[in-house]
């Protein structure tokens, strides 16, 4: 990984954890009964491992007009021998999705946009594999454009495991 793709790792890190001042959005779900006639802008594939987790799958991002929604499609395997967030056991709570920029004279990452779902995946052995919930995030395009990392992670209320796949 660069030297910039750490640094905004990074930033995200600490916006989702909490070490910069962040705000919070309400998390739109389309109606059930609404009819989709809209077209993925961009099917991003994961494919990517954060210490004992792994993430497989895409992520559709879809134009709704003046913003875009995103819809994770995504399998998480536990690897207990990872040296990053070691755990004999996963917890999975939150989904987390956010809108980052760089904070000022190289100080925390400020949030342009930050949603946290509720989740429950649960996993104790070693290549144990669980879908994510299929949940829908939005995101206005101003913010996107604004944006210098959009992304998300899964979180179990100690340790966050980002999703290395840029979404902006």
């Amino acid at each position: 990984m660069t030297g910039s793709k750490h640094a905004v790792l990074a930033g995200t890190l600490c916006l989702l954890l909490g070490c910069g001042r962040t705000t919070q959005a309400p998390a739109p779900q389309a109606d059930a009964g609404a009819v989709d006639t809209s077209s993925p802008v961009d099917s991003l594939q994961v494919d990517a491992s954060y210490g004992t987790l792994s993430f497989r799958g895409r992520i559709d991002r879809i134009d709704r007009g003046s913003e875009y929604e995103y819809r994770p499609h995504i399998d998480v395997t536990f690897h207990s021998n990872g040296t990053v967030n070691r755990t004999s056991v996963v917890n999975l709570l939150a989904y987390r999705f956010a809108a980052t920029v760089p904070g000022e004279a190289n100080g925390p990452w400020q949030s342009l946009h930050e949603e946290s779902r509720p989740i429950s995946i649960h996993l104790t052995e070693d290549n144990q594999t669980a879908h994510l919930p299929e949940l829908r995030f939005r995101l206005p395009k101003t913010i996107a454009a604004n944006a210098r990392h959009v992304g998300l992670a899964v979180v179990d209320g100690h340790f966050m495991w980002p999703i290395a796949v840029e979404l902006k």
